[in-house]
């Protein structure tokens, strides 16, 4: 059906649903990506197929039940991710652009190293741990962790244009030679946006 469908960028989304968190991300980036480009994307997440033009999102086809439940199993949190990747890589391969809206944590490297060259990301999420460690899971959070966030920059700096992170908490782990690069603070930019709709009406 996907091959039957006309569209200018094909993205993945593990996470598409209007009633969580990431899923309503990844709907407000791509109606604005989509306002701003003027283009047509095809969304793939594991529960349908949406396509996104002229600020208007349309369902095409249900694949599963996930889009109505509150909370992901294990293989939807973390296997479906991986299977996203493939996605883009088929459709990259076929000449066509790519993008992976959600489920990007700084920490998890292996997204950034194997997505399709030119990818375009979402926000990226993530935090720096500065609390003191007293356990095992604290040392892990403070070093393990934080060693994979600045590995991640090191993929992001050489493999993306622009890099676009939801909040500033990561903004002193970006070297300065590369914050041209980097776009901070997507939630609230887009909380004031929204407030300054509703002021209109």
């Amino acid at each position: 059906m996907e091959s039957n469908l006309k569209f200018d960028l094909y993205c993945w989304a593990s996470d598409f649903s209007s009633k969580r968190g990431e899923g309503i991300l990844a709907r407000d980036y791509i109606l604005n990506l989509s306002m701003l480009k003027n283009k047509r994307f095809l969304i793939r997440s594991p529960d349908s197929l949406y396509r996104v033009y002229n600020n208007k999102i349309k369902k095409i086809k249900r694949l599963s039940v996930t889009e109505t439940k509150l909370n992901l199993t294990f293989f939807e949190n973390y296997i479906s991710p991986l299977i996203g990747i493939l996605y883009l890589w088929k459709n990259f391969i076929k000449g066509r652009g790519v993008c992976y809206l959600n489920f990007l944590p700084l920490w998890n490297f292996l997204i950034f190293a194997l997505l399709p060259p030119k990818t375009h990301l979402g926000p990226i999420t993530g935090f720096i741990f500065k609390n003191k460690i007293t356990n095992l899971n604290s040392f892990l959070r403070k070093y393990v962790i934080n060693a994979l966030l600045k590995f991640s920059l090191k993929i992001l700096y050489l493999r993306q244009n622009k890099i676009y992170f939801s909040t500033d908490l990561l903004k002193p782990f970006v070297k300065k030679t590369y914050r041209n690069k980097t776009h901070y603070n997507y939630l609230i930019n887009l909380v004031k946006i929204k407030k300054i709709k509703k002021k209109k009406y």
